[in-house]
């Protein structure tokens, strides 16, 4: 007698033609954009970000599956692994010290994902989870920005940048990114290259205190001042992940709705904020800029599209998505961090399951509840 193996597998189990391999890989080919203008603004950091947290998880990864009686290779063909990667490192600012980065994502790893249950079963997305794992660990280094100029390729090397995160956080290191800061916005004549700096990721406090010294009303500027990375640096990263977006969106990788859905959540809002005239923070900033500042197009186009930790149906990713983005502009208007995108994806995946039962499709055959309760109020009647 043969004898019969069973293989347990995550949903799903019908699958259509494209892989989910093919689908992160698409996912990584998306982000290529905002990774190479990432490292046109602040140097070579992100590279070895990359390579340092891609080997690491890569270990953690394969001693997981190893405990967990799998092959050590299992968890590492989906290219799932690599997706967090680069969404953390994308995340965190390029010069903090390697040990954090690697704190961080050991625990987007094994905490977030693993202890859930591995790969679509985590209920909340690893790299926004390790963003804020890091962000509440370790403010002052999460602050640790530098201003994006085309500079940064010569000031940030491979050499230096790789000098630069073996570095502890102390002051020197402090003191070396504000030098080189302050001299990239002498020679450039402006004060915008630190405003797009410090709101990318930094707290809410450093982003007013540059704002009320510089007298800057508006984060985008002007169209007449030239594009450049030291002006325009933020809108263009913003771009980029835009872009990355719409090409999944016209091969088929994700749907339109739920970044269109908050997109307009965060843009409304910032209009209701504005006509209220209420918070204390980002008053000045102007409705549509709401959609330019710090990771907003990286969030609808790759964070609240993450399949795993969103709704199941498409009316329920649609509601988180609109959710998601009025929690981003709340917490940016009332709260303490001027990027509230990892904060508001990570409540939205925590209301999912609530959202998956409100929206629950109904089963083929099922009569709804309203059709079928004049019929057994009348059998009752006729019964009594």
């Amino acid at each position: 007698m043969i004898p019969m193996t069973f293989l347990r597998k995550s949903s799903p189990h019908m699958r259509r033609g494209v892989s989910t391999p093919v689908i992160m890989l698409m996912v990584l080919a998306a982000l290529l954009p905002a990774a190479a203008v990432h490292i046109l603004c602040f140097g070579w950091g992100l590279m070895w970000n990359l390579l340092f947290c891609t080997l690491w998880a890569s270990l953690l990864e394969a001693g997981v599956s190893v405990l967990r009686g799998r092959h050590p290779l299992s968890g590492l063909r989906d290219f799932s692994l690599q997706v967090t990667v680069w969404l953390y490192c994308l995340a965190i600012p390029p010069y903090i010290s390697l040990w954090m980065t690697i704190l961080g994502v050991t625990f987007a790893v094994l905490i977030v994902k693993h202890a859930f249950g591995g790969l679509g079963q985590n209920t909340f997305n690893p790299a926004m989870a390790g963003f804020i794992f890091l962000l509440i660990s370790v403010p002052a280094a999460m602050g640790g920005w530098v201003a994006p100029s085309a500079r940064n390729l010569e000031i940030y090397s491979p050499g230096n940048a790789f000098q630069m995160i073996l570095m502890d956080h102390n002051d020197i290191k402090k003191n070396l990114i504000m030098s080189n800061n302050s001299r990239i916005q002498e020679e450039a004549g402006t004060v915008r290259a630190a405003a797009d700096g410090a709101t990318y990721a930094t707290p809410l406090n450093r982003f007013r205190e540059i704002f009320s010294y510089a007298g800057i009303v508006h984060y985008v500027p002007d169209l007449d001042q030239g594009w450049t990375l030291e002006t325009h640096g933020g809108v263009i990263l913003s771009l980029a992940y835009a872009l990355g977006g719409i090409f999944l969106i016209v091969t088929g990788f994700i749907s339109a709705a739920q970044p269109l859905a908050f997109l307009i959540s965060v843009y409304a809002s910032g209009v209701v904020v504005n006509m209220l005239g209420v918070g204390n923070n980002f008053t000045t900033i102007s409705d549509w800029e709401h959609l330019f500042i710090g990771s907003t197009m990286c969030g609808a186009f790759f964070i609240i599209t993450d399949p795993v930790s969103s709704p199941t149906s498409l009316r329920g990713r649609i509601i988180s998505a609109a959710i998601i983005g009025m929690v981003t502009v709340a917490i940016r208007t009332f709260g303490s961090y001027p990027d509230a995108i990892a904060f508001a994806a990570l409540l939205g995946n925590s209301i999912n399951p609530l959202i998956n039962k409100l929206t629950r499709p109904r089963r083929f055959g099922d009569t709804p509840p309203a059709a079928a309760s004049p019929a057994a109020g009348s059998g009752t009647r006729s019964l009594t």
